[in-house]
């Protein structure tokens, strides 16, 4: 979340927009959403650490690929892909009568997002996305990789 620097965000708001964005999978019309992950995140500890905190984050993310809409895959060290340059997103925006429905990419670091609107540039994140998501486990093998690491987090002190 970007906000004021050195100031951090309001916890009851931060909360609250994360209950606002779920209830967008409740819709009767869902956006179809995939992401991917690296297996190495399942590893990664960050800070301090409490096996708790993982196995929640784990079990949310087998709840939210129960979704008909999402899919949650794991891109596996074998793939053979060659490093990506950091996380991205692809989605459409609806047409409008002066518009038509068109993908934009957006990029994010530690410190800002910038949206990337050019068709050109949209199209080689979008020739990515393909390299990456056909290279993934499929979403069965993605979850039993995620089912399979929640029980040796359960099973850490």
């Amino acid at each position: 979340m970007f906000g004021a620097p050195g100031k951090d965000p309001d916890v009851s708001d931060v909360i609250r927009g994360r209950l606002e964005r779920r209830r967008v999978l409740d819709r009767a019309d869902p956006p179809e959403c995939e992401y991917v992950f690296s297996p190495g995140f399942l590893s990664h500890l960050c800070g301090s650490y409490r096996p708790g905190v993982a196995l929640d984050q784990i079990e949310h993310l087998m709840r939210i690929a129960e979704y008909p809409s999402v899919s949650v895959l794991i891109l596996p060290y074998t793939s053979g892909l060659p490093c990506n340059p950091g996380d991205f997103t692809i989605f459409t925006v609806p047409g409008t009568p002066r518009l038509p429905p068109h993908d934009e990419a957006w990029t994010e670091n530690e410190h800002t997002g910038k949206a990337i609107p050019k068709e050109e540039d949209v199209r080689t994140y979008l020739v990515r996305w393909n390299e990456i998501r056909n290279a993934c486990l499929d979403g069965n093998e993605s979850l039993t990789l995620l089912d399979k690491h929640r029980e040796e987090v359960r099973h850490q002190p």
